[in-house]
């Protein structure tokens, strides 16, 4: 597209810019900081792009900020980029989310005067002048509360001006899995609607749900679990004075959450279990492109050296021995654990067949297989851990592929501890 015909933007969301990382600052302390660390370096790199490319404006969909903890050095290192973003002649539009409630952030700090929020109460089409000469209109909502119920997306202004029109939200497509369903929509409110572009937040996986009109999730711009692997990034969108539009996905990130899965079957020994996760270590450290590295590896198959690596204790061994080999990496390469999936090389269904106490066991896991709630239910082995008030606060759920795996594994290894009293 011939850039000088063109407008650009920039569109991103979901900063959480001083996510504070509990869970791995619980086994990590310092792989925690180092995380801490990589959200500020990737909205670095973001703000690097759009000058770079010599966007016309930056588009936010939300969540810049995780206010839960109040993080003030967050605030600052926001505030500093927009004025860095000032200094460049680019202006930056805002929504905010349910982790940065409208008024939380403007009570803490000042943007600076290139920065518009949008309200949380109907506004409003905003016209944006641009260098290309194209017009150009955007209309946003912000969330009133952290727990925003409204369907935003039915909200846009009848009378639609000339021009590209964008639409920028925090919000929930359809029925997003992981998320909480916050300003939901579906994706027809959106087609129906008169935007060119949805710029949206919250989903923290990147998505084109519709061409025509571009309905776009840009996703984090930095990874934060394993539950968000891959690559992370902003979406840099070039018009033109037809208004077809070009959006473009940009990595952001500079760590990077990575599970491997490694198949035992053909392995003999414990020898070459680690030969071959050394490798497959290398392998991701050399195509990780210059990122930092969470690793967690997943062992899986038919073992036949089950006794080794069965218990956590052996697990932790395994894990410690493989991150010692790569504890001078620059960038950072963090051995997250190693999960063991495997099964015993022992047949389990005939096992099961047999009139003993090890066999009547068996058999009382398939039940529990058979029904999930069975599991987590009244009377489960699990019901009185999802009962207790303080572990309910983080409202982990299972789903049947993670029960299933929970009893698979529970029975090869009451199936190894019972056939085996003196391991």
């Amino acid at each position: 597209m011939n850039k000088m015909a063109s407008l650009c933007f920039l569109h991103a969301a979901d900063l959480h810019l001083g996510s504070a990382f509990k869970g791995l600052r619980a086994v990590n302390p310092g792989a925690a900081s180092s995380m801490i660390q990589a959200t500020y370096k990737a909205f670095d790199n973001l703000l690097q792009i759009a000058i770079e490319r010599q966007v016309d404006f930056v588009l936010l969909a939300g969540d810049l900020v995780d206010m839960d903890d109040k993080n003030l050095r967050a605030l600052l290192h926001l505030q500093q980029g927009f004025r860095r973003l000032q200094d460049h002649g680019i202006r930056v539009y805002i929504v905010h989310g349910n982790h940065d409630p409208i008024g939380v952030i403007s009570n803490a700090i000042d943007f600076p005067k290139n920065v518009f929020v949008f309200p949380h109460t109907r506004g409003e089409w905003l016209s944006i002048e641009n260098r290309s000469g194209i017009p150009a209109n955007i209309w946003g909502m912000s969330f009133k509360s952290r727990s925003e119920r409204r369907n935003l997306a039915r909200m846009v202004p009848k009378d639609c001006p000339e021009g590209l029109r964008i639409g920028l939200l925090h919000c929930t497509v359809g029925s997003a899995q992981g998320h909480s369903p916050y300003a939901s929509c579906n994706l027809s409110d959106l087609k129906k609607g008169p935007c060119h572009y949805w710029a949206l937040g919250h989903i923290h996986q990147k998505g084109v749900l519709s061409s025509d009109p571009f309905v776009v999730y840009s996703g984090n711009i930095q990874g934060r679990s394993f539950k968000e692997q891959g690559r992370r990034g902003c979406f840099i969108v070039e018009v033109n004075r037809d208004l077809d539009l070009v959006p473009t996905f940009t990595e952001t990130d500079v760590a990077r959450w990575v599970e491997l899965a490694v198949d035992v079957t053909d392995l003999s020994s414990i020898s070459q279990l680690m030969d071959r996760l050394y490798g497959a270590m290398e392998g991701l450290v050399s195509g990780s492109g210059n990122r930092a590295l969470v690793c967690r590896f997943r062992l899986e198959g038919i073992c036949r050296f089950y006794d080794r690596i069965y218990s956590q204790d052996h697990l932790e061994e395994i894990s410690k021995e493989i991150a010692h080999g790569f504890e001078n990496w620059d960038p950072i390469v963090i051995v997250a654990g190693v999960e063991n999936q495997t099964i015993p090389a022992t047949d389990i269904e005939k096992r099961k067949a047999a009139e003993d106490l090890v066999a009547y066991v068996l058999r009382q896991a398939d039940e529990l297989e058979l029904d999930p709630a069975n599991l987590t239910g009244p009377g489960g082995p699990l019901a009185q851990l999802f009962q207790n008030r303080r572990f309910s606060r983080f409202k982990i759920g299972l789903d049947e592929k993670e029960i299933r795996q929970i009893v698979l594994s529970a029975q090869h290894l009451l199936l190894h501890l019972l056939e085996n009293p003196e391991k």
